[in-house]
């Protein structure tokens, strides 16, 4: 038996191939008709090709890493688990890395859309190698522990920003593309050395996933459906982790800003800082406030009056970071300064602190499940739909035991 060539393994299905060749010849030839006549080629007509050629790019660079991506707990990484493939040779499906059977395939493409100089032929390359390096990156943060290789995963995020600050060139985002590419192929590095991967996590993650499954069929009524939660919750004690996030957000929102008054330098009383510290502080409050939901004081708002309990700490703690964040909104909104540079890293400031308040300031979300001082509410309609699925469900189990 013949074995394929190394370069023919990456080469796409050949139905797509003919589909978009047959999708793009469509649009083509009306082009080429009137290009040949000396019409000129607007928009209008070259628009919607060049459009089913960046989606054909896109397609084949997430092709390109989730067929070819041997993923621990998918179905071809638990197959070359029990192979005697090691690390530093070639993978039995073919190649992730970009190689030249890639280049030749975009290439062609650019190409493509050379024939007509309204478009950059480079725009699809630049497209694979964005959309191949997201599928990579993404490929390989879902496939390992979210405590491995924090600094290349964090560095990632950190890095994409420059793209466009200080302000958007060209020059910029290839260097960011590069550095982006080469951080997601030092993780698929990374990932292929740890083979053989732990089989006890497999075993562990199948599991879980049985017993999700499991909740999510049976259903039981109020209140034990509350009692007993879909999914477990990991408690975490590392506050780190958050003190890192909300610095990427903030980082992110600083380098935002900043391009948004490059362009709009005319903004009235930096009325851009005061929406986007108005915005984030309404996002914490809410999901802060989402943690109440079918749970109510264990003593009613007049039952607070007459019994001369005001505080209940157990279930008052819950408004501990809303009220923070509030007040450090509104602090930072009364003395945000007129100098748009200021302003902008006055609410830099101001969103990290709102942002550390939501995640940090305690209870958590585990914290409150477990030992929050909340009662259940009763929900008439919900409580309805759980009973009337858990009916459901019994009587297809009975179903079952008599057919057995």
């Amino acid at each position: 038996m013949k074995r394929k060539a190394a370069f023919l393994k990456n080469i796409p299905p050949v139905w797509t191939i003919i589909v978009f060749l047959l999708i793009y010849s469509s649009m083509q030839v009306p082009c080429l008709i009137a290009w040949h006549l000396g019409k000129e080629v607007g928009i209008r007509s070259t628009g919607p090709r060049c459009v089913i050629v960046l989606i054909f790019t896109i397609f084949y660079a997430f092709w390109r890493v989730y067929s070819f991506y041997p993923n621990p707990n998918g179905s071809y990484g638990k197959w070359l688990s029990n192979t005697p493939w090691q690390y530093g040779k070639k993978l039995p499906a073919g190649a992730i890395a970009i190689n030249i059977t890639d280049i030749v395939i975009v290439a062609s493409i650019c190409m493509l859309e050379s024939i007509f100089p309204r478009f950059s032929p480079l725009i699809p390359a630049t497209v694979f190698i964005v959309a191949y390096t997201v599928a990579l990156y993404a490929s390989c943060l879902m496939s390992t522990e979210s405590s491995k290789y924090p600094i290349k995963k964090i560095l990632f995020w950190i890095i994409i920003p420059f793209a466009f600050f200080p302000y958007p060139g060209l020059v910029n985002s290839l260097i960011v593309i590069f550095i982006c590419w080469l951080i997601s192929h030092l993780l698929l590095l990374d990932t292929l050395k740890e083979y053989p991967w732990n089989q006890d996590e497999w075993l562990k993650h199948n599991s879980d996933n049985l017993t999700n499954k499991n909740r999510s069929i049976h259903k039981v009524g109020w209140p034990y459906f509350f009692l007993s939660p879909e999914t477990p919750i990991k408690a975490s004690r590392k506050k780190w982790p958050l003190v890192f996030l909300c610095a990427i957000i903030t980082w992110w929102l600083h380098a935002g800003m900043t391009f948004i008054s490059t362009f709009d330098s005319g903004l009235k009383n930096n009325s851009l800082c005061f929406i986007v510290v108005i915005f984030i502080t309404s996002i914490v409050v809410l999901c802060r406030l989402l943690f109440l939901q079918n749970t109510a004081s264990p003593i009613s708002f007049f039952g607070k009056i007459f019994s001369g309990h005001w505080l209940i700490p157990k279930f008052d703690k819950i408004f501990v970071a809303p009220i923070v964040a509030i007040l450090i909104c509104i602090i930072a909104i009364s003395f945000m300064p007129k100098n748009t540079g200021y302003a902008i890293l006055v609410s830099d400031l101001a969103i990290f602190l709102i942002l550390l308040s939501g995640f940090a300031i305690p209870p958590s979300l585990t914290a409150w499940t477990y030992t929050g001082g909340f009662r259940l509410r009763r929900n008439l309609t919900f409580e309805k739909q759980s009973m009337q699925q858990a009916k459901n469900n019994g009587s297809i189990n009975i179903q079952l035991f008599v057919k057995k």
